[in-house]
Protein backbone atom coordinates (compact mmCIF):
# COMPACT_ATOMS: atom_id res chain seq x y z
CA UNK A 1 0.00 0.00 0.00
CA UNK A 2 2.89 2.33 0.79
CA UNK A 3 4.48 1.54 -2.55
CA UNK A 4 1.15 2.10 -4.32
CA UNK A 5 0.75 5.52 -2.70
CA UNK A 6 4.27 6.50 -3.70
CA UNK A 7 3.89 5.30 -7.29
CA UNK A 8 0.62 7.14 -7.81
CA UNK A 9 1.66 10.28 -5.94
CA UNK A 10 2.78 12.45 -8.87
CA UNK A 11 -0.28 11.70 -11.01
CA UNK A 12 -3.17 11.65 -8.49
CA UNK A 13 -4.80 14.64 -6.84
CA UNK A 14 -3.87 15.23 -3.18
CA UNK A 15 -7.21 14.26 -1.59
CA UNK A 16 -7.57 11.15 -3.76
CA UNK A 17 -4.06 10.02 -2.89
CA UNK A 18 -4.65 10.40 0.85
CA UNK A 19 -7.81 8.32 0.49
CA UNK A 20 -5.61 5.43 -0.64
CA UNK A 21 -3.97 5.46 2.79
CA UNK A 22 -7.14 5.11 4.87
CA UNK A 23 -6.65 1.37 5.34
CA UNK A 24 -3.28 1.79 7.01
CA UNK A 25 -2.59 2.05 10.70
CA UNK A 26 -1.54 5.41 12.07
CA UNK A 27 2.25 4.82 11.90
CA UNK A 28 2.19 3.40 8.37
CA UNK A 29 -0.15 6.17 7.21
CA UNK A 30 2.20 8.87 8.52
CA UNK A 31 5.21 7.21 6.91
CA UNK A 32 3.44 6.84 3.55
CA UNK A 33 2.12 10.39 3.66
CA UNK A 34 5.63 11.69 4.34
CA UNK A 35 7.00 9.75 1.36
CA UNK A 36 4.11 10.97 -0.80
CA UNK A 37 4.82 14.62 0.00
CA UNK A 38 8.50 14.12 -0.78
CA UNK A 39 7.53 12.69 -4.17
CA UNK A 40 5.34 15.71 -4.84
CA UNK A 41 8.23 17.98 -3.97
CA UNK A 42 10.57 16.07 -6.30
CA UNK A 43 8.03 16.18 -9.12
CA UNK A 44 7.62 19.93 -8.67
CA UNK A 45 11.40 20.38 -8.74
CA UNK A 46 11.59 18.25 -11.88
CA UNK A 47 8.95 20.36 -13.62
CA UNK A 48 10.77 23.53 -12.60
CA UNK A 49 14.00 22.09 -13.97
CA UNK A 50 12.31 21.16 -17.24
CA UNK A 51 10.91 24.68 -17.56
CA UNK A 52 14.35 26.06 -16.78
CA UNK A 53 15.94 23.88 -19.45
CA UNK A 54 13.31 25.01 -21.99
CA UNK A 55 13.94 28.66 -21.15
CA UNK A 56 17.69 28.14 -21.28
CA UNK A 57 17.37 26.42 -24.65
CA UNK A 58 15.32 29.31 -26.00
CA UNK A 59 17.88 31.74 -24.62
CA UNK A 60 20.74 29.86 -26.28
CA UNK A 61 18.85 29.80 -29.56
CA UNK A 62 18.28 33.56 -29.38
CA UNK A 63 21.95 34.09 -28.50
CA UNK A 64 22.93 32.07 -31.57
CA UNK A 65 20.72 34.30 -33.71
CA UNK A 66 22.35 37.40 -32.26
CA UNK A 67 25.81 35.99 -32.96
CA UNK A 68 24.82 35.28 -36.55
CA UNK A 69 23.55 38.84 -36.80
CA UNK A 70 27.19 39.92 -36.90
CA UNK A 71 27.44 38.47 -40.41
CA UNK A 72 24.19 39.78 -41.88
CA UNK A 73 23.42 43.04 -40.06
CA UNK A 74 25.25 46.32 -40.30
CA UNK A 75 25.49 48.12 -36.97
CA UNK A 76 23.55 51.09 -38.37
CA UNK A 77 20.43 48.94 -38.88
CA UNK A 78 20.61 47.63 -35.32
CA UNK A 79 20.98 51.17 -33.99
CA UNK A 80 17.98 52.31 -36.02
CA UNK A 81 15.88 49.44 -34.67
CA UNK A 82 16.97 50.11 -31.08
CA UNK A 83 15.88 53.74 -31.40
CA UNK A 84 12.33 52.46 -31.71
CA UNK A 85 12.57 50.56 -28.42
CA UNK A 86 12.21 51.93 -24.86
CA UNK A 87 15.44 52.44 -22.87
CA UNK A 88 15.00 49.34 -20.69
CA UNK A 89 14.61 47.12 -23.75
CA UNK A 90 17.73 48.68 -25.28
CA UNK A 91 19.73 47.84 -22.17
CA UNK A 92 18.36 44.29 -22.21
CA UNK A 93 19.29 43.69 -25.85
CA UNK A 94 22.70 45.32 -25.88
CA UNK A 95 24.59 42.55 -23.98
CA UNK A 96 23.15 40.00 -26.44
CA UNK A 97 24.81 41.64 -29.45
CA UNK A 98 28.20 40.52 -30.77
CA UNK A 99 30.87 42.54 -28.89
CA UNK A 100 32.10 44.64 -31.82
CA UNK A 101 28.58 45.61 -32.88
CA UNK A 102 27.55 46.25 -29.27
CA UNK A 103 30.45 48.67 -28.78
CA UNK A 104 29.56 50.60 -31.93
CA UNK A 105 25.87 50.75 -30.97
CA UNK A 106 26.67 51.79 -27.38
CA UNK A 107 28.73 54.69 -28.73
CA UNK A 108 25.83 56.00 -30.84
CA UNK A 109 24.40 59.28 -29.63
CA UNK A 110 20.71 59.54 -28.83
CA UNK A 111 20.25 55.93 -27.74
CA UNK A 112 20.67 56.65 -24.04
CA UNK A 113 23.07 53.73 -23.64
CA UNK A 114 26.34 53.77 -21.76
CA UNK A 115 29.27 51.43 -22.45
CA UNK A 116 28.74 50.04 -18.93
CA UNK A 117 25.34 48.75 -20.06
CA UNK A 118 27.20 46.03 -22.01
CA UNK A 119 27.55 44.12 -18.73
CA UNK A 120 24.01 44.73 -17.49
CA UNK A 121 21.31 42.12 -17.97
CA UNK A 122 18.63 43.64 -15.73
CA UNK A 123 16.12 41.92 -13.50
CA UNK A 124 13.50 41.22 -16.15
CA UNK A 125 11.75 37.85 -16.16
CA UNK A 126 13.57 35.48 -18.49
CA UNK A 127 10.41 34.47 -20.37
CA UNK A 128 9.60 38.10 -21.05
CA UNK A 129 13.22 38.71 -22.04
CA UNK A 130 13.04 35.83 -24.52
CA UNK A 131 9.91 37.36 -26.09
CA UNK A 132 11.63 40.74 -26.31
CA UNK A 133 14.64 39.19 -28.07
CA UNK A 134 12.41 37.27 -30.45
CA UNK A 135 10.37 40.38 -31.28
CA UNK A 136 13.53 42.40 -31.95
CA UNK A 137 15.07 39.75 -34.21
CA UNK A 138 11.79 39.55 -36.15
CA UNK A 139 12.64 42.96 -37.58
CA UNK A 140 15.43 41.39 -39.64
CA UNK A 141 15.91 38.67 -42.24
CA UNK A 142 18.14 35.60 -41.83
CA UNK A 143 19.41 33.19 -44.47
CA UNK A 144 16.98 30.39 -43.60
CA UNK A 145 14.10 32.73 -44.44
CA UNK A 146 15.18 33.12 -48.08
CA UNK A 147 13.11 31.15 -50.61
CA UNK A 148 16.13 30.24 -52.76
CA UNK A 149 19.49 31.55 -51.57
CA UNK A 150 22.29 32.06 -54.11
CA UNK A 151 26.01 32.61 -53.61
CA UNK A 152 25.43 36.37 -53.77
CA UNK A 153 22.82 36.14 -51.00
CA UNK A 154 25.14 34.14 -48.76
CA UNK A 155 27.94 36.69 -48.77
CA UNK A 156 28.52 38.09 -45.30
CA UNK A 157 28.34 41.81 -44.76
CA UNK A 158 32.10 42.17 -44.92
CA UNK A 159 32.28 40.02 -48.05
CA UNK A 160 29.50 42.01 -49.70
CA UNK A 161 31.34 45.30 -49.17
CA UNK A 162 34.47 43.82 -50.74
CA UNK A 163 32.41 42.30 -53.55
CA UNK A 164 30.81 45.67 -54.38
CA UNK A 165 34.24 47.24 -54.76
CA UNK A 166 35.44 44.30 -56.84
CA UNK A 167 32.46 44.57 -59.20
CA UNK A 168 33.19 48.27 -59.64
CA UNK A 169 36.81 47.56 -60.48
CA UNK A 170 35.85 44.81 -62.92
CA UNK A 171 33.19 46.90 -64.69
CA UNK A 172 35.63 49.81 -65.01
CA UNK A 173 38.15 47.43 -66.58
CA UNK A 174 35.48 46.34 -69.07
CA UNK A 175 34.78 49.97 -69.94
CA UNK A 176 38.49 50.58 -70.49
CA UNK A 177 38.49 47.82 -73.11
CA UNK A 178 36.66 50.31 -75.32
CA UNK A 179 39.50 52.87 -75.14
CA UNK A 180 41.83 52.40 -78.08
CA UNK A 181 44.67 54.73 -77.06
CA UNK A 182 47.02 53.41 -74.39
CA UNK A 183 47.85 56.96 -73.34
CA UNK A 184 44.18 57.64 -72.64
CA UNK A 185 43.91 54.49 -70.53
CA UNK A 186 47.02 55.42 -68.55
CA UNK A 187 45.69 58.93 -67.99
CA UNK A 188 42.34 57.53 -66.79
CA UNK A 189 43.97 55.07 -64.39
CA UNK A 190 45.99 57.85 -62.78
CA UNK A 191 42.71 59.20 -61.40
CA UNK A 192 42.61 56.26 -58.98
CA UNK A 193 44.76 55.28 -55.99
CA UNK A 194 47.62 52.96 -57.06
CA UNK A 195 46.02 49.83 -55.55
CA UNK A 196 42.77 50.38 -57.49
CA UNK A 197 44.62 51.33 -60.69
CA UNK A 198 46.62 48.11 -60.52
CA UNK A 199 43.44 46.10 -59.90
CA UNK A 200 41.71 47.66 -62.90
CA UNK A 201 44.74 46.96 -65.09
CA UNK A 202 44.86 43.34 -63.91
CA UNK A 203 41.21 42.83 -64.82
CA UNK A 204 41.78 44.39 -68.21
CA UNK A 205 44.46 41.79 -68.92
CA UNK A 206 42.19 38.97 -67.77
CA UNK A 207 39.02 40.08 -69.60
CA UNK A 208 40.08 39.32 -73.15
CA UNK A 209 36.97 37.71 -74.66
CA UNK A 210 34.24 40.29 -74.17
CA UNK A 211 31.55 41.26 -76.66
CA UNK A 212 31.37 44.82 -77.94
CA UNK A 213 27.82 45.06 -76.61
CA UNK A 214 29.03 44.18 -73.10
CA UNK A 215 31.85 46.76 -73.33
CA UNK A 216 29.38 49.45 -74.42
CA UNK A 217 27.16 48.65 -71.43
CA UNK A 218 30.11 48.98 -69.07
CA UNK A 219 31.04 52.31 -70.65
CA UNK A 220 27.53 53.67 -70.04
CA UNK A 221 27.46 52.53 -66.42
CA UNK A 222 30.94 53.84 -65.60
CA UNK A 223 30.44 57.17 -67.38
CA UNK A 224 27.12 57.75 -65.62
CA UNK A 225 28.51 57.04 -62.14
CA UNK A 226 31.76 58.92 -62.76
CA UNK A 227 29.72 62.07 -63.45
CA UNK A 228 27.86 61.64 -60.14
CA UNK A 229 30.77 60.74 -57.87
CA UNK A 230 32.87 63.45 -56.26
CA UNK A 231 35.95 61.20 -56.38
CA UNK A 232 36.88 58.42 -58.87
CA UNK A 233 37.41 55.93 -56.02
CA UNK A 234 33.83 56.49 -54.89
CA UNK A 235 32.71 55.78 -58.43
CA UNK A 236 33.99 52.21 -58.10
CA UNK A 237 31.60 51.51 -55.24
CA UNK A 238 28.72 53.24 -56.99
CA UNK A 239 29.28 51.12 -60.10
CA UNK A 240 29.47 47.95 -57.99
CA UNK A 241 26.26 48.86 -56.20
CA UNK A 242 24.55 49.44 -59.56
CA UNK A 243 25.47 45.92 -60.63
CA UNK A 244 24.22 44.45 -57.33
CA UNK A 245 20.93 46.28 -57.98
CA UNK A 246 20.66 44.62 -61.39
CA UNK A 247 21.12 41.22 -59.78
CA UNK A 248 18.44 41.96 -57.17
CA UNK A 249 15.94 43.65 -59.48
CA UNK A 250 14.04 40.43 -60.16
CA UNK A 251 14.43 38.90 -56.70
CA UNK A 252 11.76 38.74 -54.01
CA UNK A 253 11.37 41.42 -51.33
CA UNK A 254 12.76 39.20 -48.55
CA UNK A 255 16.01 38.60 -50.43
CA UNK A 256 16.35 42.30 -51.24
CA UNK A 257 15.91 43.22 -47.57
CA UNK A 258 18.44 40.56 -46.56
CA UNK A 259 21.06 42.22 -48.78
CA UNK A 260 20.16 45.79 -47.85
CA UNK A 261 20.51 45.16 -44.12
CA UNK A 262 24.18 44.15 -44.61
CA UNK A 263 25.33 47.62 -45.64
CA UNK A 264 25.26 51.06 -44.06
CA UNK A 265 21.81 52.65 -44.18
CA UNK A 266 22.68 55.40 -46.74
CA UNK A 267 24.10 52.73 -49.05
CA UNK A 268 21.02 50.57 -48.50
CA UNK A 269 18.74 53.46 -49.46
CA UNK A 270 20.75 54.06 -52.60
CA UNK A 271 20.60 50.36 -53.44
CA UNK A 272 16.80 50.43 -53.11
CA UNK A 273 16.56 53.34 -55.54
CA UNK A 274 18.85 51.59 -58.00
CA UNK A 275 16.75 48.42 -57.83
CA UNK A 276 13.59 50.37 -58.64
CA UNK A 277 15.29 51.82 -61.72
CA UNK A 278 16.86 48.52 -62.83
CA UNK A 279 14.01 46.95 -64.76
CA UNK A 280 15.37 46.26 -68.29
CA UNK A 281 13.03 45.03 -70.99
CA UNK A 282 13.18 44.21 -74.67
CA UNK A 283 16.68 43.76 -76.19
CA UNK A 284 18.35 44.98 -72.99
CA UNK A 285 16.85 42.11 -71.00
CA UNK A 286 19.20 39.47 -72.47
CA UNK A 287 22.26 41.59 -71.71
CA UNK A 288 21.01 42.23 -68.18
CA UNK A 289 20.59 38.49 -67.72
CA UNK A 290 24.19 37.98 -68.81
CA UNK A 291 25.39 40.52 -66.23
CA UNK A 292 23.46 38.74 -63.48
CA UNK A 293 25.01 35.41 -64.45
CA UNK A 294 28.46 37.02 -64.34
CA UNK A 295 27.80 38.39 -60.85
CA UNK A 296 26.55 35.10 -59.47
CA UNK A 297 29.43 33.13 -61.00
CA UNK A 298 31.92 35.59 -59.54
CA UNK A 299 30.22 35.37 -56.12
CA UNK A 300 30.59 31.58 -56.17
CA UNK A 301 34.30 31.76 -56.92
CA UNK A 302 34.99 34.45 -54.37
CA UNK A 303 33.10 32.71 -51.56
CA UNK A 304 35.30 29.72 -52.17
CA UNK A 305 38.45 31.84 -52.30
CA UNK A 306 37.63 33.96 -49.26
CA UNK A 307 36.44 31.04 -47.18
CA UNK A 308 32.79 31.62 -46.36
CA UNK A 309 31.86 32.67 -42.84
CA UNK A 310 35.41 33.33 -41.69
CA UNK A 311 35.43 37.12 -41.61
CA UNK A 312 35.05 39.42 -38.62
CA UNK A 313 31.75 41.10 -37.85
CA UNK A 314 30.26 43.70 -40.11
CA UNK A 315 31.22 46.77 -38.17
CA UNK A 316 32.29 48.46 -41.36
CA UNK A 317 31.38 51.76 -42.93
CA UNK A 318 29.87 52.26 -46.36
CA UNK A 319 29.97 56.05 -46.20
CA UNK A 320 31.87 56.20 -49.49
CA UNK A 321 28.93 54.56 -51.31
CA UNK A 322 26.35 57.05 -50.13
Amino acid sequence: MVALAINFAPSVEGAATLDLLTGLNSADRQAAELRWRRCLSSASSLNDARRGIAIKGSQLEMSAHFRRAAHVLHASHISAALRQEPPRVRRLLLPELPPLIAEVVAAERGLGINPTDLQLTGDINERIAALVRQSFLARFVFAEMLPAATALDLLTGTELVRFIRLLGVRETALACRGIAQLEAIASFLRLFPPVDARAIAAHMRALTEVSLERVRLAERVVRSELEKASQPVKMLDRVGLTLIAQALARRDATTVKFTMQKIHIPGAKQLKQLILSSQPDGPKRALADQVVLEIEALAVRLRQAWGSRTHASIVNRMDEIA
